[in-house]
């Protein structure tokens, strides 16, 4: 009987072991790191390159708050969604944590560097804010966004002067 009880336990543990099925966001996030990878990678070689820093490794996460992290280790972490935002704004968190490799910190010297590599800190700061409070993080209405903006900045260029 005992033989007979840890069989049948043996067999409900197995079956418990199975993969979870994955969540509609987690399914999300997987089909769009690699492209968020793509993107990030050459825009961090080419902005490290004119600033003159080195970083360690990359990742690509699904992260709660923020767009991205320096680690002091040289690490540094980007959201995924960062590809669908407006490409200034992509760059300007690209720049801004390659900036904590000289200051990981927020001080006066840090908005000075990221201010010189980045033309309106400023203005992306508050447009991030904005993004963040009145749009949110859905894929969708990020890119959304991200189409408007480039709508109004392409009807800027072809009007007349």
């Amino acid at each position: 009987m005992k033989q007979l009880w840890s069989t049948i336990k043996r067999r409900v543990a197995k079956k418990r072991r199975s993969a979870p099925i994955a969540s509609p966001k987690r399914t999300a996030y997987l089909n769009h790191k690699e492209a968020a990878r793509a993107l990030l990678v050459p825009m961090l070689e080419a902005e490290a390159l004119r600033i003159g820093v080195t970083y360690g490794r990359v990742s690509i996460k699904d992260t709660k708050r923020s767009w991205g992290s320096c680690s002091a280790k040289g690490n540094l972490n980007f959201h995924y969604k960062l590809q669908f935002l407006p490409l200034h704004l992509t760059r300007y968190v690209v720049v801004h944590e390659l900036c904590h490799r000289k200051h990981l910190n927020h001080s006066a010297a840090f908005w000075t560097e990221v201010a010189l590599w980045c033309e309106d800190v400023s203005g992306c700061r508050r447009e991030l804010r904005h993004i963040e409070r009145h749009i949110g993080m859905s894929r969708e209405k990020l890119m959304a966004y991200r189409d408007q903006q480039q709508k109004a900045e392409d009807a800027t260029s072809i009007a007349p002067a």
